[in-house]
Parts: C-alpha cells; structure tokens; sequence
C-alpha cells in the first residue's frame, strides 16, 4: 500500500511538473513572440515599406533596447541614404539643366555660323573679283613689290573664302552630314603651316 501511494505521489508530481514546465514553454513562447518577434516583424515591415521607395518613413524599433536600438541604426541609415538621393537628383537636374541650356546654345552657335558665314560669302567674293582684275590689268605694269602685294591680297581672298566654305560646312555637321570619314592629319598640318609661313612671308 506504500509503495502503490508513493507511486501515485510520483506520478502526481510527474504531471505536475509536466503541466509546469508546459505553463513555462507557454508563458516563455508568448513571451518571446511578443518582446521579440513582434517587434522584429515589425521593424521587417517598416524597412520592407522603405525598400519600397518611401525614404522618408521614419523607422523606430520598439520592444528590447537592442532592437530598439537596431531600429535607430536603420532610421541613421535612411536619412543619410535620403539625403545621398536628395543630393543626386538635385545634380542630376543641374546636369539636365545644364544639358538643355548648351544644347539650346550649340543650336544658336550652329545658326550664327551659317548666317555669318552665309552673308560673308558676296562681299568676299566681291573682294576676290576685284583683287584678281587687279592681278590679270596691271600685273606686269607696276614694280615687283605691288606685284608681289596684289598676289598676297588675291592669296588671302581666296584663303578666306576657303575658311567661310569651311565653317560653313562645319556649320551644318551634325544636321545635314549623314556619315563621317577619316582625314589625313598631316595633310592638315602642313597646310596650316604653309597659311603660317605666307602670313610670316607676308610680315616680312
């Protein structure tokens, strides 16, 4: 009979301390879902909602200082990423600004160039004429040195109208050229250093 009470006592206590220990999982459960991971799943929600584009949703975290404390970092990390964006999209329309005004001046510039360069041609043709008339009558007549200042003046007429033949067609590159090609660079360079040395020859 002892023996068969101090079993039922045992097992009294086994369920006892089965029901505490459930009681203490239970308690410890909700403890832990409602100090940690709701407070977690909320900061989740809150960072998920900033991902999402709104950059200016405050972040706080709320339950344990240590998330509490993480929500702070993540809010830190916020403003300053929100200010990097602020920042970059007030240079990019400085950048789009500034885009339009020199595409708005290129158009002004590519316009003067063909007006002045259009309205240069009569007169500078009218000059060239009269040099070469100059040249073709009284070549022969005068001394050596009008000969040779009549062929400089015939020279830089039709150099010039080579420099307004050109900036016209520079100009209109862009709008009317529909393919480029390479250019020999030498030859470039030795005719700029031939108009320098008739400019030299010209001096002396």
């Amino acid at each position: 009979d002892r023996l068969n009470a101090a079993a039922d006592a045992l097992r009294w206590v086994g369920i006892s301390i089965a029901v505490v220990i459930a009681a203490f999982l239970a308690a410890a459960g909700w403890g832990l879902r409602r100090g940690v991971l709701q407070p977690v799943a909320a900061l989740a929600a809150q960072v998920r909602s900033v991902v999402s584009g709104d950059m200016h949703r405050e972040v706080r975290g709320s339950g344990p200082r240590e998330i509490v404390e993480l929500g702070a970092d993540v809010d830190a990390m916020r403003v300053h990423i929100s200010n990097e964006v602020d920042l970059l999209q007030q240079v990019n329309q400085q950048l789009d600004d500034q885009a339009r005004e020199l595409e708005r001046s290129n158009r002004d510039l590519e316009q003067f160039a063909y007006v002045a360069s259009h309205d240069l041609q009569e007169p500078l043709r009218k000059v060239s004429s009269f040099c070469q008339l100059l040249q073709r009558r009284y070549g022969g007549q005068l001394d050596e040195r009008a000969d040779q200042y009549i062929g400089f003046a015939v020279d830089g007429a039709q150099r010039m109208q080579r420099l307004i033949n050109d900036l016209l067609a520079f100009s209109r590159v862009g709008r009317t050229t529909s393919a480029f090609e390479t250019v020999d660079m030498r030859e470039i360079a030795l005719a700029a250093a031939a108009q320098v040395e008739m400019t030299r020859a010209e001096l002396d």
